[in-house]
């Protein structure tokens, strides 16, 4: 089967070059204005842009810029908003769905970083990412997990010491995808399981990573 892994568009997904793919997945950050209704505006024309893509199946989480669909998730609204209006998109928001035999686990929470959205400190994200599967075969997230292609520019390390912790726990784990730290763009094997990080955002517009599972 093959997918297609983008994350971090940030507004740019218009310039990203797709080809059919069973699964595309996107790991959150498509949105970059933090005015919420500028941010609305944004996430629309995303999902729109999103639903149109030739994939059987689009799957997508949010971001830590994802300040509109924050609101709607406060206010118990997301799932419904997508259900009436993107039914052929399938949005994870610490939930999971099981497709062609694989179980597909998302969740958009990252570490604190600023003033952003959806991020808590590590220690809420303990309890959160206990509810992670165990029967978890692909793990979509906005954060990297720590020391996995989770550097910044700066080379400091983002990813979430508590989602590192879990993933190490879950035996049927294949695949991680995320993205959060636009410079370590990319694919590593783990031994047990494969992360990527498919930052489309960095030094240039990296292109989407496109593999067989």
């Amino acid at each position: 089967m093959k997918v297609g892994i983008i994350s971090d568009t940030h507004g740019y997904h218009n310039e990203l070059r797709l080809p059919p793919v069973d699964i595309l997945f996107h790991a959150g950050d498509f949105t970059s204005s933090d005015n919420i209704e500028l941010n609305k505006k944004e996430t629309l024309e995303f999902l729109n842009w999103f639903s149109n893509q030739d994939a059987k199946y689009k799957i997508f989480i949010a971001g830590n810029h994802e300040f509109y669909l924050e609101e709607l998730s406060k206010r118990k609204e997301i799932f419904s908003f997508m259900k009436e209006n993107y039914p052929g998109l399938i949005y994870l928001e610490n939930s999971s769905v099981k497709i062609e035999g694989f179980n597909i686990y998302g969740s958009p929470y990252c570490p604190v970083y600023g003033d952003h959205a959806f991020t808590e400190h590590e220690y809420y994200l303990e309890d959160m990412f206990k509810n992670i599967e165990d029967k978890t075969n692909i793990l979509l997230t906005h954060t990297p997990a720590f020391d996995t292609l989770d550097l910044t520019a700066q080379s400091w390390k983002i990813g979430s010491e508590a989602l590192k912790r879990r993933i190490e726990s879950i035996k049927a784990l294949d695949y991680h995808f995320h993205g959060h730290a636009h410079y370590s763009y990319g694919v590593k094997d783990n031994g047990f399981y494969v992360a990527v990080n498919a930052s489309n955002s960095g030094n240039k517009l990296n292109e989407p990573i496109i593999m067989d599972i």
